[in-house]
C-alpha cells in the first residue's frame, strides 16, 4: 500500500510540472530579422529589457542558421564549403550542447544575442546591415520590472564562448525582507577544463538557483559580461529551479539534471504565484 501510494504522489508530481503553466518566449518566434538591436520589444509581455556595452553599445540579433553565411562563421552552426573565409563546418565544433562534444545531436540555436562589432556600425533604422559580434567583450544588462512573476532561477546557453575568455554572471535581487541582494558567477569556475570552451563551441551553463545562493526570492536585474567576443544562445527564468524544466545533457560540466523538456530559442518563462516579501 504504501508502495502504492509512493507511485501515486510520483505520478501527481510529475503531472503538475509537465502540465504548469508555461509560457515560452523565443527570438525566432518574435519574427526578429538578422542583425535587430534587442531593447524594450519584450518588456509589454514580460517585464524585460535589453541593454548592450561595449562594441556599437547594441545588443543585436545573429542569425545563426542564416543561408548564404554572415560575417561571423564562429557564431554559425553551417558554414558553406564554399566561403571565402575558411571556415567551413558543418556543425558546432564542440561543448556539451554539440554532436562533437557528446550530444544526440547538434543543437538547434536559431537567433542568438551579441554586442555589435564596432567595425560594422552601418544600420538601417534598428536593424544592423551587417551583423557581427565584438572582439573586445562587453556587458548584456537584462531589467525585471512588472514582470507576470518572480524570477529566481535561470538557465544559459552560451555560443562561441573562447578558452580564454572569462564571462561573468551578476544576478541582483530582492530577498524576503525587501534587500538587495547580489550572487556572482565566472565560466572559469564551471568550465575548469578550456577544452569546453573555444570557437564554435555552445554549452549550456548548470542552472542557477538565486534564492539557494543569496536568499534572493525576485530577481530585479541580470549582468552578464563578456571578456571576448560570443553571443547568448538561450535564457530560460523561472521562479524555482525545480520548475525550470529544460533539455539538460548529460555533461561532467553541468550539476543539476531534472525532467527533460524541448524547447527553442529564447527565454523560457515558468509561471508561479508571487512570492511575497516584506514591506
Amino acid at each position: 500500500m504504501n508502495s502504492f501510494f509512493s507511485v501515486f504522489l510520483l505520478l501527481v508530481s510529475l503531472t503538475s510540472v509537465l502540465f504548469a503553466d508555461v509560457s515560452v518566449l523565443r527570438f525566432n518566434d518574435a519574427g526578429f530579422a538578422h542583425g535587430t538591436i534587442l531593447t524594450t520589444q519584450y518588456q509589454e509581455a514580460y517585464g524585460i529589457t535589453f541593454s548592450a556595452t561595449g562594441g556599437m553599445g547594441d545588443a543585436v540579433i545573429y542569425n545563426t542558421e542564416i543561408s548564404p553565411n554572415g560575417a561571423d562563421p564562429d557564431l554559425e552552426r553551417v558554414v558553406s564549403s564554399g566561403t571565402s573565409n575558411d571556415s567551413y563546418h558543418e556543425g558546432w565544433d564542440g561543448g556539451n550542447l554539440s554532436e562533437l562534444g557528446g550530444a544526440s545531436s547538434d543543437y538547434i540555436v536559431g537567433n542568438a544575442l551579441m554586442i555589435q562589432s564596432t567595425q560594422n556600425g552601418s544600420k538601417t533604422g534598428d536593424v544592423y546591415d551587417t551583423p557581427n559580434d565584438y572582439s573586445g567583450g562587453g556587458s548584456f544588462k537584462l531589467v525585471f520590472t512588472d514582470t507576470p512573476f518572480d524570477y529566481t532561477a535561470t538557465s544559459i546557453v552560451i555560443v562561441d564562448h573562447e578558452g580564454n575568455d572569462d564571462w561573468g554572471f551578476q544576478f541582483i535581487g530582492l530577498d524576503r525582507e525587501g534587500e538587495s541582494q547580489t550572487y556572482n558567477l565566472n565560466t572559469s569556475s564551471i568550465f575548469a577544463d578550456d577544452a569546453l570552451t573555444d570557437n564554435n563551441y555552445i554549452n549550456r551553463l548548470p542552472i542557477v538557483d538565486a534564492f539557494v545562493a543569496a536568499g534572493i526570492v525576485k530577481l530585479t536585474e541580470l549582468n552578464i559580461t563578456l571578456s571576448g567576443s560570443g553571443a547568448l544562445g538561450e535564457i530560460l527564468l523561472a521562479s524555482t529551479a525545480d520548475e525550470l524544466v529544460v533539455l539538460v545533457p548529460e555533461q561532467s560540466s553541468l550539476s543539476y539534471f531534472g525532467m527533460v523538456l524541448m524547447l527553442g530559442v529564447g527565454i523560457l518563462v515558468v509561471k508561479r504565484r508571487r512570492l511575497c516579501i516584506a514591506a
